[in-house]
C-alpha cells in the first residue's frame, strides 16, 4: 500500500476510468483507476467493488471485510 496507487474493481465502468471514491463515515476522498470488472472473479460474488490497500488506507477504512463507500464516475 505504500506505493500510494489507488485502484478499484467495479462492474459496469470502463477499465481505465478514473472515479471519485468517498468514505461517507469521515468524508475522505481519493481518485482511483478502474482496472477491470468484478464479475469475472468468483470470489467477488456479493461484493460491489474492491479497492487497493493504498486506497483503503487513504480513506481510513477500519473494517476488514465490508464497508460503505460512495463512487462517482
Amino acid at each position: 500500500w505504500q506505493d500510494n496507487k489507488y485502484y478499484l474493481l467495479i462492474n459496469d465502468v470502463e477499465p481505465g476510468t478514473i472515479v471519485k471514491v468517498t468514505n461517507p463515515t469521515n468524508n475522505k476522498v481519493i481518485f482511483a483507476k478502474v482496472l477491470y470488472a468484478m464479475d469475472k472473479v468468483r470470489e467477488n460474488q456479493g461484493v460491489d467493488i474492491r479497492i487497493s490497500d493504498a486506497a483503503a488506507f487513504s480513506l481510513a477504512v477500519t473494517e476488514t471485510d465490508k464497508f460503505i463507500l460512495k463512487v462517482y464516475y
